[in-house]
């Protein structure tokens, strides 16, 4: 119900939801199954990239459901950059409102070491280099998931800056 349609939604439209939902779960969990089974794999088969159907068969998946979510590994390997520069965001923040002053120093402080101390994690830097190399072409279409880091990264440090 919204302010400009005074009635409730029809039980088809309720049903309709329902199956949205749980179709948009589903898909979720597919493309979640992948990411992990994509990022498993490709560490521990470094320097070979893992083929297509090893993510799958690890994913406990069929080709259709991994070439619904992605066009390919290299569409893969940018998801799982773009994850892993979410979570690395997500840590920083957590780090930044944990920190032990109030002062915007303090909080400034809790950031850059966060971020330090993830770029000096030789297992973290050796499962990066193993998922970038698993890309197709050379240079993987990575870059929307640096704009995301610094993205948010950026407007992380600003506010105390």
């Amino acid at each position: 119900m919204t302010p400009t349609d005074p009635h409730p939604p029809s039980l088809a439209e309720r049903a309709v939801s329902r199956r949205i939902a749980g179709a948009e779960q589903s898909a979720r969990a597919e493309v979640d199954a992948l990411l992990d089974a994509g990022l498993k794999l490709m560490t521990e088969c470094a320097p070979r990239p893992p083929r297509v159907a090893d993510i799958v068969a690890a994913a406990g998946l069929s080709n259709d459901a991994f070439y619904r979510a992605f066009s390919g590994r290299d569409a893969l390997v940018e998801a799982i950059v773009e994850r892993g520069a979410r979570e690395l965001a997500g840590q920083v923040r957590r780090r930044m409102e944990r920190a032990t002053g109030d002062s915007a120093e303090d909080r400034l402080r809790a950031g850059i070491a966060a971020v330090v101390r993830q770029a000096a994690d030789p297992r973290l830097a050796a499962g990066v280099r193993a998922v970038l190399a698993a890309a197709v072409t050379p240079v993987p279409h990575a870059g929307h998931a640096i704009v995301v880091l610094v993205d948010d990264l950026g407007s992380l440090f600003a506010g105390p800056a």
